[in-house]
């Protein structure tokens, strides 16, 4: 039972109308391989599908993992999408491919480094294009934190708690107070995720594409990293 809520509550919120989908497939139409960094259950996928991409969805979360598979199984079977766990597992692309880190993926990491080999290692193996978006924080954003969060759509209530600052503890609740993912969050400035990328990686192009607001009212940046093609990583 607690199974069925989980995919229930995960695919409903999948379907909620993709604020950030226009952006990205404005990005991909020069590439036939996609890579997406954060996969989820598949939120995106069927888009990418739907434009005759090849798909290699890199998630690992365990329930994210499953309702991705209950969804695309017959896609997967057919190996227009291929999962993986770790970036490390892709092979080097033969033809060029574009990696999307959607939806704060960045703020799911520890540090900004990690993220930083990341984009290394994404570059080494022929991804030449990177899109991501983050909610355009300012310093004064993250300290003005209150302790406790509660937000409600139709679909859940996220609820989320202060641990150290800039770092938050949310938590995805359904019907009757059943827990559907929570996850630690490590929010940063946009300007200092800018600079660390652009200090750390010098030999890379960083383009701030657009600004959008999500469906929550939030601000948030697209940025397109790509490798200088004179220079290497």
């Amino acid at each position: 039972m607690k199974n069925n809520i989980l995919e229930n509550a995960m695919f409903s919120f999948s379907r909620h109308p993709s604020f950030d989908l226009q952006v990205y497939l404005e990005q991909v139409i020069n590439y036939k391989n996609i890579v997406e960094f954060g996969a989820g259950t598949g939120r995106l996928c069927e888009f990418w599908l739907s434009e005759n991409k090849k798909v290699f969805a890199i998630e690992n979360n365990i329930n994210s993992i499953s309702i991705l598979k209950s969804k695309y199984q017959n896609e997967i079977n057919k190996k227009e999408i291929l999962l993986f766990t770790d970036i490390n597992q892709l092979n080097y692309f033969d033809d060029k491919a574009i990696l999307i880190a959607p939806f704060n993926l960045i703020f799911h990491f520890k540090s900004i480094e990690i993220f930083l080999e990341i984009i290394k290692t994404s570059f080494k193996k022929n991804i030449e294009t990177i899109i991501l978006d983050f909610d355009e924080l300012s310093e004064n954003d993250i300290n003005n934190l209150s302790d406790k969060h509660i937000r409600t759509s139709d679909e859940f209530i996220e609820k989320g708690e202060l641990v150290n600052p800039g770092q938050y503890h949310i938590s995805w609740f359904y019907e009757n107070n059943i827990m559907i993912n929570n996850f630690m969050i490590n929010l940063h400035s946009a300007d200092y995720i800018l600079s660390t990328i652009k200090q750390e990686i010098p030999n890379i192009i960083v383009t701030m594409l657009t600004h959008k607001i999500d469906i929550h009212g939030t601000k948030v940046l697209f940025v397109k990293i790509e490798m200088n093609k004179d220079e290497t990583v």
